[in-house]
């Protein structure tokens, strides 16, 4: 029974002149399924591609190729890695082994390949070995080897996967005469078992031990020469299960080792993008968390104004004023149901303006943010803020509280501020419409505690006790305004009787926060200002918490974008890196396939690489990211005064456990499968036979 049958099989290749340039025309041809058949004819002639065709590495154009009763004209995929690895074996001119690895691994990669048990490997490789003269040689790198030595180990590799024929393509053609005749008589003696194939133009070789002759002439069988007729049958059985995928390992490790230097430098570049993965979730982590923490941490949060603003529009003019007013009563009550622990007071701005004149010795220096603080607001205020002192007014309005920035600028002796207010109180009068009044106020400044507060843009402050100023108000007599009213006139009455539109009102209310209703009160004022209602909740320390989450907002956004950019510059370096190491090892990727590997055992080779490269990175960048968390953190504290800016959750993130951890073990997974997979799938379209002829 034959083995081979070639059916009307053509095959033609498209050039530039000719389109449908025929290598192979209508041959038909059948082969044993034991003995040694030569294949002759001039270059070109079409011999070589018909162990192309047999071996799948080249497609037919017509006809059928038929190997033990089936056609595997058509076979593709797994199939035809199935085909590779059980039924032929090749024997190359320029043998393909694999230099890096030793014989003895060069042999165990085609058994692996194949299926074969490791004990039945190594028996074989022990029989097969002995037979042929290389025990001693099975430890050696083949790149050490004699081109005699190399082909015995070739035709050990081809063998012992027990395959049913070999394909030769010229095996002799790099020996010299001696080990020509060494191998020809193995392959003579492996024939008396298996179909044995070679393609040759040696007319010695092919007459001495040749039970075949097929002779091909531009693309046709000229003849067909029987010497010895072999009879009966005798070829190996079919093997079931699926290989093993241990030489994987053998290669990812000689990988690893030659490309050390490009691998160090992978594992930069990628260590780069991971640990500004982390930073960032860091960042967007850490300032969230100051947010919620600071804005409790600055004692002006607990200081609100209330106002209403009107907008008038002029006629003829795109422009519109504004109209500031007190809120009455009835204005107030929507604060009744947002708020729980809060007092509304007057504002006292027009007498007690926010920015008063500072000197020390006299000498003047510069306005300072002048804020009253209602003296319960202070119980609620994190003791741990307190530098020195108390976080007491002492009942006067004599002691104030200051801030550490204030501290810092200034020496805390010898300071005063004044406060001087021209007053035209309205009256109605034939001789004249106000009354001209003055309210002068100078004081020591008295220290009581000095506090540290969210040091965002924050600048000098000095805080006041308001019910120490009411106090003070109340006792404080307008002379001029007095004597015209004939009765006793005080700066709390110009305030208290004010009308809502006059400017002693200061067009607002005072709402002082009695106990932790802070983020109450930032998000009233939120909804206040969606609902565009014409009642306006004023917080100076939400202004600047906005401000803070808007400029880290911005960076967060920026630093992703920048490790997004980063991450697809590491798949596009690794992708790069990969698709070179494809076409520097493509005779590896090749020869494996001509073994009979399977694509993913391949693919593996290359993609266990890569990943081991981004774990390792992955790793590295999870235990570096605490030091560079500290450095960075130290430096936005140096830029934008701000403590632990940067704080890495590594513990849990968007309650998610270890989220930062996984992420970027997951991360550096899809970027060496991106970086992995796509080349590869660029470098499988390359056909097996173009690479093997560039070996």
């Amino acid at each position: 029974m034959e083995l081979i049958l070639l059916k009307n099989v053509t095959k033609s290749y498209a050039t530039k002149l000719n389109k449908n340039a025929f290598t192979l025309t209508n041959i038909n041809l059948s082969f044993p399924s034991r003995g040694m058949v030569f294949i002759r004819g001039k270059s070109g002639s079409g011999k070589s591609t018909i162990l192309n065709i047999i071996s799948l590495l080249e497609k037919i154009d017509k006809g059928k190729v038929v190997f033990n009763g089936k056609d595997i004209s058509t076979l593709r995929g797994k199939d035809k890695e199935k085909y590779l690895r059980n039924d032929i074996s090749l024997i190359f001119q320029h043998y393909n082994l694999f230099d890096e690895l030793s014989a003895k691994d060069n042999i165990y990669v085609s058994a692996e390949i194949a299926g074969v048990k490791q004990k039945d490997i190594k028996h074989r490789v022990k029989e097969l070995s002995k037979k042929f003269n290389v025990s001693k040689l099975l430890d050696k790198k083949t790149k050490y080897l004699s081109g005699g030595e190399k082909q015995r180990i070739a035709i050990i590799r081809a063998l012992v996967k027990h395959p049913k024929a070999i394909l030769c393509d010229e095996p002799t053609g790099a020996l010299d005469t001696t080990n020509s005749k060494i191998t020809m008589d193995i392959l003579k003696d492996i024939s008396k078992d298996i179909l044995v194939i070679v393609v040759s133009h040696n007319e010695e070789l092919i007459n001495e031990y040749a039970d075949e002759i097929i002779s091909i002439k531009d693309g046709k069988v000229e003849s067909k020469e029987i010497i010895n007729e072999i009879k009966g049958s005798k070829t190996s059985k079919d093997k079931k299960g699926l290989p093993k995928s241990k030489y994987v390992n053998k290669f990812i490790g000689v990988h690893l080792k030659e490309n050390m230097l490009k691998n160090i430098m992978m594992i930069i570049s990628s260590l780069i993008g991971f640990i500004f993965l982390l930073l960032s979730i860091g960042f967007d982590h850490g300032s969230k968390k100051s947010i919620e923490e600071y804005q409790n941490k600055n004692l002006s949060a607990f200081h609100c104004s209330l106002q209403n603003k009107d907008y008038e529009d002029i006629e003829d003019s795109i422009i519109s004023v504004v109209k500031l007013s007190r809120p009455n009563e009835a204005e107030l009550d929507v604060i009744k149901d947002k708020l729980d622990n809060y007092i509304i007071q007057y504002d006292f701005s027009y007498l007690l303006p926010q920015y008063i004149n500072l000197f020390i010795n006299n000498d003047y220096k510069e306005p300072v943010e002048f804020i009253p603080i209602y003296d319960q607001s202070l119980l609620s205020l994190d003791k741990k803020m307190l530098l020195e002192g108390d976080i007491s007014f002492n009942n006067s309005f004599d002691y104030f509280i200051v801030n550490k920035e204030f501290k810092d600028k200034y020496n805390l002796d010898n300071l005063s501020f004044k406060i001087d207010v021209d007053i035209d109180y309205p009256v109605i009068d034939i001789d004249r419409s106000f009354v001209k009044d003055k309210f002068i106020l100078e004081k020591d400044i008295n220290i009581s505690g000095v506090i540290k507060e969210f040091s965002f843009m924050n600048h000098p402050k000095i805080y006041y006790s308001y019910l120490s100023s009411y106090r003070y108000l109340s006792n404080h007599l307008l002379t001029n305004i007095s004597d015209y009213l004939e009765e006793s006139f005080t700066a709390l009455d110009l305030v208290v009787n004010s009308k809502d539109e006059s400017i002693f009102s200061g067009y607002a209310y005072n709402l002082f926060l009695l106990e932790d209703e802070i983020k109450a009160s930032f998000k009233l004022s939120d909804e206040l200002d969606k609902d565009k209602s014409r009642l306006v909740l004023y917080s100076s320390a939400k202004e600047l918490i906005n401000a803070y989450e808007e400029l880290t907002t911005s960076f967060i956004s920026s630093m992703y974008m920048f490790v997004i950019i980063s991450l697809l510059g590491v798949i596009f370096i690794l992708g790069i890196t990969t698709y070179s190491s494809f076409v520097k090892y493509k005779k590896e990727r090749a020869v494996l396939s001509v073994l009979g590997s399977k694509g993913d055992d391949i693919l593996d080779i290359f993609l266990i690489e890569s990943t081991l490269i981004s774990l390792l990175s992955s790793v590295l960048a999870i235990i570096l990211s605490g030091i560079f968390q500290r450095l960075f953190s130290q430096l936005f504290y140096l830029k934008f005064n701000v403590e632990n800016l940067i704080d890495i959750p590594y513990m849990s993130y968007l309650n998610i456990p270890f989220f930062p951890i996984i992420a970027v073990i997951l991360l550096s997974m899809v970027v060496s499968f991106c970086s992995t997979y796509f080349p590869y799938l660029v470098f499988k379209k390359n056909k097996l036979v173009d690479e093997l002829k560039d070996l």
